[in-house]
């Protein structure tokens, strides 16, 4: 096993060696992709209709940007879940689930009225869906049939189980992760997860299991997928990532089966917090260990979580945003494992860090007894408040990229959506805050300088898909909280609106699941509602269960 003390990394630095990092392009070539082009946007259940949110592709569609389908299920959903692609809605009912092409012929969107929806049936006793790999069409699932019930047996097992396009001959590759062990899973990857394990004294083991390993990239060290490859021990793990490469396609043209998906290339993973920090890098090919160095990855103040689109890696997936042991503001470089530092904490220290997708970096920053938000310009190191010191102002959103002006000769200007200690606001530079009067909201972004978000109303019981729109006159920049998407609601499109569901009845089960495909969203599964948590439907973050037994 390799311990943290155990391991001695070269060229690990102390946040007192850090020098200023000087002008960066944090851009780079994008592999986290700006403009998202996938089909299918948000799934929708009321009991057991289901209305499927995409973007409208016929010829009559006007100036909507989107379209309804609805289906019908064979039952209410205890879970929805799209897949990565956008193309696959699974949905589960107890113990069994199922799964629709949203592609098929049959699911015609020009046909009038609810459809049966053609499924089919996933294989396993899945007892609880945890979420799907960030590429291809992979769930990762909770089964308790076969966990054990007493003694040190894990009372469920973790699984996989493949619900893309199948030929006729094919069966669905399903198999367990990480036998044996009561893996929790902390993050996920377009072709790995990484695991935990709980140990005595708040210890943590942590490991990585394969799913989809590229063929010719991912080395399986001795086991087979769904093997538990040990990377590292340590306190409780609070953010861990996979980052992201080219395919094999992109790589050597490669023709293997989902070639398109892009490859899992490093895991970083924090363990600790404030002076105890430590943040660790693992390569994914070949479990090498990377580096060791102090200080900490803080995306969100709660663990295993992002500010809704902050990333901790820059959108070329080469630069690491921490925050030092004594709250200095740094970059790491992930090809040569050197750091530098961004702004120091000598009069102020440093809360989160994180870059939109343009590698805008956003940033909280403790200041005079409050707190304040910042936007960073890597290759002109210009610093860019959002709000002042007065009050407790909380980073809640970040768009995927600034918003651009007319005039040539200025910079796009960056924004970004803030609490303070009242009010939820969209701020930026030298305007006044727009006030957001959302009961519950959802953010969701989505390629360009807005901001969607799914909004929950009337006590959970009105969902509305709505949008931020960034507006200037001259420098200053005001927000449009009226534009939001236009859906075709009928045939011909004759009466487009924007999207608003009423549920049928207040004791309705409620379920939503954003599409990856077309949202910088988690990769995890959400619950659905209840009469008791109306609004559940919009909670983040790891389920439950991963959290613990």
């Amino acid at each position: 096993m390799q311990g943290l003390a155990a391991v001695a990394i070269a060229g690990s630095l102390g946040a007192c060696d850090l020098e200023p990092c000087g002008k960066i392009d944090l851009t780079g070539t994008q592999t986290r992709s700006l403009a998202r082009q996938g089909p299918t946007v948000i799934a929708v259940s009321d009991g057991a209709h289901v209305e499927v949110v995409r973007t409208c592709a016929h010829a009559d569609c006007g100036f909507a940007e989107l379209e309804v389908q609805s289906l019908t299920l064979r039952a209410p959903p205890d879970q929805l879940m799209l897949t990565a692609s956008g193309r696959w809605l699974t949905y589960r009912v107890g113990s069994g689930a199922f799964r629709i092409d949203l592609d098929a012929p049959k699911l015609d969107t020009s046909a009038s009225g609810p459809q049966i929806a053609p499924d089919f049936g996933v294989p396993g006793n899945i007892d609880e869906i945890v979420g799907s790999l960030r590429g291809g069409d992979w769930l990762i699932y909770r089964s308790r049939a076969m966990g054990g019930k007493t003694g040190p047996e894990p009372d469920s097992e973790l699984w996989a189980v493949y619900v893309g396009e199948l030929s006729e001959a094919e069966t669905a590759q399903q198999f367990q992760l990480g036998a044996g062990h009561d893996l929790r899973v902390v993050a996920m990857g377009h072709r790995h997860i990484v695991a935990r394990e709980r140990l005595d004294e708040g210890r943590e083991d942590l490991y990585l299991v394969r799913v989809a390993p590229a063929r010719r990239v991912d080395i399986l060290a001795g086991g087979e997928v769904g093997d538990p490859l040990h990377l590292t021990s340590g306190d409780e793990f609070r953010r861990v990532m996979i980052t992201e490469g080219p395919s094999p396609a992109q790589i050597d043209g490669s023709t293997e089966p989902h070639a398109e998906v892009p490859t899992d290339v490093q895991v970083i993973a924090t363990t600790g917090a404030g002076a105890g920090a430590r943040t660790l890098v693992f390569a994914v090919s070949d479990l090498d260990h990377v580096a060791n160095f102090s200080g900490e990855v803080v995306t969100s103040l709660n663990a295993l979580e992002d500010v809704p689109g902050l990333s901790p890696v820059s959108p070329g997936g080469k630069h690491l945003a921490y925050i030092t042991t004594r709250g200095d503001l740094a970059l790491r470089n992930l090809d040569d494992q050197k750091s530098c530092m961004i702004r120091p904490a000598s009069a102020t220290r440093h809360v989160l860090a994180g870059f939109a997708s343009d590698g805008t970096m956003y940033f909280e920053a403790e200041e005079g007894g409050h707190e304040a938000v910042y936007a960073y310009q890597g290759d002109t190191q210009v610093f860019t408040p959002l709000t002042g010191s007065d009050q407790q102002w909380r980073l809640q959103a970040v768009p995927p990229r600034r918003y651009e002006l007319d005039q040539d000769d200025h910079p796009p200007l960056p924004w970004a959506v803030v609490r303070g200690d009242y009010d939820l606001s969209a701020r930026g530079p030298g305007s006044g805050p727009k006030n957001l009067s959302y009961e519950r909201a959802s953010f969701l972004p989505r390629g360009d300088e807005t901001l969607w978000l799914l909004e929950a109303n009337d006590k959970g019981s009105h969902l509305d898909l709505r949008r931020i729109q960034p507006v200037a006159s001259g420098t200053t920049l005001g927000f449009d909280t009226d534009a939001d998407p236009i859906v075709c609601a009928d045939d011909g499109c004759k009466s487009p609106q924007p999207y608003s569901h009423a549920y049928s009845s207040p004791a309705t089960t409620v379920c939503v699941s954003v599409s990856q495909s077309a949202i910088d969203t988690t990769p995890w599964a959400t619950q659905c509602s209840e009469p008791s948590k109306p609004k559940r439907y919009l909670d983040s973050g790891p389920p439950a269960g991963e959290l613990g037994p």
